[in-house]
């Protein structure tokens, strides 16, 4: 075996080893950010779904409280299920940090 055939023969398995380098870092780059799209949407998702339960929820007080509740705080049935709603986040707010959220009335 010449010097020449052994420097061409260590070139190649630099040069493979180059290549399967890049397509592994390729790779996993490639993987860590579909994880990272698919966590995002799922996400996403979830916090859409938990917002539409407590949109579900805060109408369901509110419809009861026009029903059971309209003379007996002041300001009728939307100061009550407003009173209720603002207490409930109150005590998540003491317990999870801090709560941000943003009524309307329709």
């Amino acid at each position: 075996m010449s010097v020449s055939n052994t420097k061409a023969r260590a070139d190649r398995a630099r040069q493979l080893i180059l290549t399967m380098s890049v397509i592994v870092i390729v790779t996993v780059l490639l993987l860590l950010t579909l994880f990272v799209h698919s966590t995002i949407q799922g996400l996403q998702t979830r916090l859409l779904e938990e917002m539409y339960a407590v949109k579900s929820l805060i109408e369901a007080v509110g419809r009861f409280d026009q029903q059971h509740s309209e003379q007996d705080i002041a300001g009728g049935s939307v100061a009550a299920t407003l009173s209720q709603v603002l207490e409930a986040y109150e005590r998540h707010a003491q317990a999870a940090g801090h709560t941000e959220f943003v009524l309307a009335e329709r």
